[in-house]
């Protein structure tokens, strides 16, 4: 997928500000656990610095991740920004302009998303999780299983602290 940007105005137009905004679909990934994308829009600016153009902006975007304690799928929606700078002889393949003077935003809008996603991805800051012997869901009921003590070579020295 692309979304391609036409900056030949702006380099015969240096110092003008040009807006866009673009609606943007990102194939999901596993990264850290799988990780799938919903209404991803960018909106910023680019102008021209000689033969450089930059680009700024925002990516609004909702990610649908699977809980690290309990498994249960959800939403979470996060806006991150971006500046990149863009030219004709950029030794970056995701950062060149093309001979017909367009861009790609494609790949730096999703190297933004997936680069500040969250490590811990909780549905809840409270989730309590599976239980780690029955598999039951702790957030909506108790078991009594127990914490598995008795296997435990320091189970002991939780007497010292208490």
């Amino acid at each position: 997928m692309s979304c391609i940007i036409s900056v030949k105005d702006s380099l015969y137009n240096e110092g003008d500000r040009y807006d866009f905004e673009a609606d943007v679909s990102f194939e999901p990934v596993s990264y850290m656990g799988a990780v799938s994308f919903k209404n991803a829009k960018a909106t910023g600016f680019y102008f021209a610095d000689g033969k450089n153009v930059r680009f700024s902006g925002k990516i609004d975007v909702d990610c649908v991740f699977e809980c690290d304690r309990c498994l249960k799928e959800f939403e979470k929606s996060f806006t991150f920004s971006f500046s990149e700078m863009f030219s004709h002889s950029s030794e970056e393949e995701n950062l060149v302009i093309s001979r017909n003077d367009t861009v790609d935003i494609q790949p730096l809008l999703f190297d933004t998303v997936l680069s500040a996603l969250p490590i811990e991805r909780l549905c809840t800051e409270d989730c309590k999780g599976l239980c780690q012997h029955c598999g039951i869901d702790k957030n909506f009921s108790s078991c009594s299983c127990t914490d598995g003590d008795e296997d435990n070579p320091f189970a002991v020295l939780r007497g010292l602290v208490d």
